[in-house]
């Protein structure tokens, strides 16, 4: 009965993208850039986005050319921090596929938004002391 409604409150969360208190052990994928991750999370592909964090872009496009006006850099400053932040992240994790994620929610892209952790280290607030990210700032329009 313990395990159903485990099962049925996981369901829920994952509908509605509430915050999950617990720690979900996901397998990593692939490190797609320096604050997202694709990852297996409860048996399905899912992109997750770490949480208050914002690491420069790798590729030129819109949030790349806002980056560039709000941190006062060049796009291309902005795709070399990026692509340093990405390594980062990759040299972290290395081969580890065991990871931990706290849930928070879904963001509009159905991006899980969430904490990793490698063993006990929260991987968002390494991302933001190592350099090549930002805390998070919502970019006005």
């Amino acid at each position: 009965m313990r395990k159903t409604l485990g099962t049925i409150a996981l369901f829920l969360e994952l509908i509605t993208g509430t915050a999950n208190a617990e720690m979900l052990p996901i397998t990593l994928l692939k490190v797609t850039d320096g604050d997202t991750i694709k990852a297996l999370v409860n048996g399905e592909k899912e992109s997750i986005r770490l949480l208050d964090i914002d690491c420069y872009e790798t590729s030129k496009n819109p949030r790349a050319i806002w980056q560039g006006e709000y941190y006062h850099l060049s796009v291309g400053q902005v795709m070399q921090k990026g692509e340093y932040s990405k390594q980062r992240l990759k040299d972290l994790l290395g081969k580890r596929k065991d990871l931990k994620l706290e849930w928070n929610k879904r963001d509009r892209y159905r991006r899980i938004l969430g904490r990793v952790y490698l063993d006990d280290r929260n991987i968002n607030d390494y991302m933001l002391s190592s350099g090549g990210c930002e805390k998070y700032v919502e970019r006005k329009k």
